[in-house]
């Protein structure tokens, strides 16, 4: 006899998660699945978001831990197809330890990424059956250091430009404040529209940037070069 799978604890309208289809036999879904996984997201192809999805708490650590191409950057949109995202499924099982690891890991992560439905992750953790009054009260205390500390963003030189050393440099205040809004603006866009553009122009000091807010880059268009450098958001 072929084991039960658990009972879905959230996030019931998934798309990407093939254990909702049981009619298929197995000739016609294995190569169904090699498509899926070749395309999946990667919190998806890494495993966290089931793990969380579950509550497998010991899986989540591990797969967390072992994943270290994954960025703060990856747990900031959800995958194709998921109502939820990481944070989503953390608070509706209400897992404090989960979300400390989760942050110490990925400060960047944010607690105000709304799901498809538009809830941020403490909406679900209160309407959640299981609720948790110490998680809720953890994840307020987190969302308001979040909201409260000054967002600064940075780039990447490596070239010796201007004669700065190899590393992170942060941006002008105003030009952390400029990126903070377009990202935020970005972040609520996608969630309504999942094909949104990720690049944004923008004006900081004497030069204009595109800046990629998914592949997290700048561009320079206005010097010869054209230099592309990493950025990153800073907690």
């Amino acid at each position: 006899a072929v084991a039960s799978l658990p009972k879905k604890s959230s996030d019931d309208l998934d798309d990407s998660s093939s254990s909702d289809d049981n009619s298929s036999n197995i000739s016609t879904s294995k190569p169904k699945l090699k498509s899926m996984q070749q395309q999946q997201h990667p919190i998806d192809a890494s495993g966290v978001l089931e793990a969380a999805k579950f509550g497998n708490w010991d899986d989540f650590n591990t797969r967390l831990l072992g994943h270290s191409d994954l960025s703060f950057a990856d747990f900031n949109e959800l995958p194709p197809g998921r109502s939820f995202g990481v944070v989503h499924q953390i608070s509706y099982n209400g897992s404090r330890d989960a979300l400390e690891k989760l942050l110490d890991l990925h400060p960047g992560v944010d607690l105000m990424l709304p799901t498809k439905q538009g809830q941020t992750a403490l909406q679900v953790a209160q309407e959640s059956s299981d609720k948790n009054g110490d998680f809720i009260k953890y994840l307020k205390e987190r969302m308001q250091q979040q909201q409260s500390s000054t967002n600064k963003w940075q780039y990447w030189i490596d070239d010796a430009v201007d004669g700065k050393k190899t590393g992170w440099h942060d941006y002008t205040k105003e030009g952390s404040i400029k990126v903070q809004q377009l990202y935020k603006n970005y972040q609520q866009q996608k969630t309504a529209t999942p094909s949104k553009n990720s690049e944004h122009q923008i004006k900081i000091g004497n030069f204009t940037y595109i800046l990629d807010l998914k592949k997290m880059t700048q561009t320079n268009v206005i010097h010869s070069n054209n230099t592309t450098r990493r950025i990153r958001r800073c907690l």
